[in-house]
This record gives structure tokens, sequence and C-alpha cells, in this order.
């Protein structure tokens, strides 16, 4: 369905439009009871109230994305990498969408995400939940933006070489310092806007 799109689900198993790859694998039924009582985690287990500290607001799909950082983590990552944000469209009514004018797509969850720059595969991403990443003591920079760089390079190898491009929302002179003297981090920072001195 996400190589061959149309306006509406029904449309692959109708009479005119028929799509033989999903009709034939599955009805149209299924499909349907699939998407209206899959879970990923278990509802009676979760912290509902806001104010406790357990609380996680992608507390229900939190599993599946545990599986897709661990698939993403283990293609081994190219030299050159790239760090921006990305929308997954959406329009229906949840506290974590938001709203980029500038995007192609406005609404939507914003993801953050560092992506090889030649392939755009996806290495490392984090969904944005209003508020700056969960850092260790001493790792954060003190801006939001920059700490979402430094949590997404983070899973990188350690000791080795990186060239990160990201554009100037995340660019800091504190992030720069940070990559290329940090602690435990050894990378090798180039930022769009540098690049084009």
């Amino acid at each position: 369905m996400g190589v061959v799109q149309m306006p509406r689900y029904r449309m692959y198993w109708s009479s005119d439009l028929r799509y033989n790859a999903i009709a034939d694998y599955m009805s149209r039924n299924e499909f349907e009871d699939i998407g209206r009582f899959i879970h990923f985690n278990d509802n009676t287990k979760m912290t509902t109230n806001r104010k406790e500290p357990g609380y996680d607001s992608l507390c229900k799909i939190q599993p599946l994305l545990d599986k897709l950082h661990q698939q993403c983590h283990l293609v081994a990552p190219a030299q050159r990498q790239s760090i921006d944000e990305q929308m997954i469209p959406f329009k229906g009514k949840n506290k974590l969408r938001q709203y980029l004018p500038n995007k192609p797509k406005r609404w939507g969850f914003k993801v953050m995400a560092r992506c090889c720059s030649r392939t755009g595969f996806t290495h490392d991403f984090t969904v944005y939940e209003g508020k700056p990443p969960e850092l260790a003591d001493g790792e954060s920079v003190g801006y939001q933006p920059a700490d979402f760089v430094i949590q997404l390079c983070k899973s990188l190898p350690k000791q080795k070489n990186y060239i990160i491009y990201f554009d100037n929302w995340f660019n800091f002179p504190e992030l720069q310092l940070r990559l290329r003297f940090g602690i435990s981090l050894s990378w090798h920072t180039l930022s769009k806007q540098t690049s084009r001195l």
C-alpha cells in the first residue's frame, strides 16, 4: 500500500480497482479487524496520569519504536550523516501533533532523524514530545535543538570520524565545541552553515 497508493483502503478490494497483491493475501474484513484491534502495549500496565514520573506519551507504540530503533542500528552508518526534522503526516487529534508551516506536510508528528546523507537511510530517530531529550548530566549544551543532535549522535560508533550535517536551527557554537572536543563525543562536525564559508 505504500508503493501502490489509493485514496481509500477499500479500493484495494473493489471490483473495479482490485489490487491482487493485497486482496489475495487477506480479505478486507481481516485487514480492518487488524487495524481496529492491533495493540503494541498492554493497556492495563500503562501510566495514564501525566503527573506521575513513569508517564510516557508514546507508551502505546513504544515497543514498536524500540523494534524500529534496533533495526535501524543494525545497518553500519556511512561517514557522512545528516540530521534534520521530518514530519509524519497526521491531521487527527493528538497532543503530540505539530504544525510546521514550511514543511510540505504541515500537520503531523515531528521526528528528529539522523540519516545517511547519500542514501537517506534512517540510522536513528526520536519522536518530538514537546520537551528536550533526556540526556545524562553534563551532556546537554542548554539548547533543545542542539541536545537532539547530541542524542542522535550518541548511537554512532565511538573512536571513528564522522561528518555531521545539520541546518541553522540545530547549530550553536556550544554544540560545535561539544561535538569536536567533547569528553565522550569524538566526531568532526560540519554544518550547512559552515560548509558555505
